[in-house]
């Protein structure tokens, strides 16, 4: 089966707890680190969860662009409000 080498390109903090653990899960800490891991479709879901902060070549060395590459904001949850607004 095919490879693919992923690396990590931004910080996680400030994003949501279940992309910190799909991080962790695909074997990426800090970053700049990078694992290779095997092409599947289980992979490629968390890579698309992901895909804001990864990038990710096949093993002939290609560039693969997630199918959404959508830029998602930092988590802030409904307790805190829109940022920048104290609340009461």
């Amino acid at each position: 089966m095919a490879q693919l080498k992923i690396v990590l390109k931004r910080s996680l903090i400030g994003y949501e707890k279940s992309q910190r653990l799909t991080a962790e899960a695909l074997g990426l800490g800090k970053v700049g680190s990078s694992v290779t891991q095997v092409d599947s479709s289980s992979i490629r879901g968390m890579l698309h969860k992901l895909a804001h902060v990864v990038s990710v070549e096949s093993e002939n060395g290609q560039v693969i662009e997630p199918s959404a590459r959508d830029h998602r904001k930092p988590f802030h949850g409904p307790q805190h409000g829109p940022l920048g607004v104290k609340r009461k």
